[in-house]
C-alpha cells in the first residue's frame, strides 16, 4: 500500500514543479516581453499540466481517504496542490479564451 501512496506524491511533486515552473516562465516571459507565439505555447503548455496537476491530486486525496485515514497532512496537500492545478489550469484557459485574438 505505501507503495502506491509514494508513486502518487513522487508524480506530484513532479506535476507541481513542472507547473510551476511554466507559471513562473509565463509570468517572467511578460515582465521580459517574450514573443507572442512564446507566451501562447506556455499557456497552451499550462492548461494540461494544470489539469493533470489537479486529476493526479484528487487520486492521491481518495487514496488518502481511501487507506490512509490517519494521514491529514497528506490529505491537506492533496487537496491545495489539486486546487492550484486547476486553478492555473483555468487561469490559463481564460487568458486563451479571452486574449487568443490578440496572440495569433
Amino acid at each position: 500500500m505505501s507503495d502506491s501512496r509514494t508513486l502518487v506524491r513522487r508524480l506530484l511533486l513532479f506535476c507541481f514543479c513542472m507547473e510551476v515552473l511554466a507559471v513562473f516562465i509565463y509570468i517572467l516571459g511578460n515582465v521580459q516581453d517574450f514573443t507572442q507565439a512564446a507566451l501562447l505555447f506556455l499557456l497552451r503548455f499550462i492548461v494540461p499540466g494544470g489539469l493533470f496537476l489537479g486529476i493526479f491530486a484528487l487520486a492521491g486525496l481518495v487514496l488518502d481517504i481511501r487507506w490512509f485515514r490517519r494521514f491529514l497532512p497528506g490529505m491537506l496537500l492533496s487537496l491545495v496542490l489539486s486546487l492550484f492545478g486547476i486553478a492555473s489550469a483555468l487561469g490559463a484557459a481564460f487568458i486563451l479564451i479571452f486574449a487568443g485574438g490578440t496572440l495569433v
